[in-house]
């Protein structure tokens, strides 16, 4: 399922939260605690994909918000596409 969400926002260094009010049956219908994945894109055409667990809806500041843990993150963006998030091993060339 594809769920568009226009407006998300980090919540810590590790939870997202976004409004649940557009496309809310939609969110609502996300079992709580199933694997989901974010796909951001910022304004400057900065892209990043968030891999975590769903947590559910719920009121902050008088409004409905999901949220989502993160626990994987991929920037796509050049000059290195690669995974950000948790940190990898860097290990050295040793053979061509």
């Amino acid at each position: 399922m594809i769920i568009p969400v226009i407006q998300a926002q980090t919540l810590g260094s590790e939870r997202v939260v976004f409004a649940a009010s557009a496309y809310s049956e939609e969110i609502s219908a996300i079992p709580v605690n199933a694997a989901v994945a974010l796909f951001c894109m910022s304004f400057d055409m900065e892209d990043v994909l968030l891999r975590g667990r769903y947590e559910g809806i719920r009121g902050m500041g008088g409004v409905q918000c999901g949220s989502m843990s993160v626990n994987w993150v991929y920037s796509p963006m050049p000059p290195k596409p690669e995974q950000v998030y948790p940190e990898t091993r860097i290990e050295a060339v040793t053979s061509f």
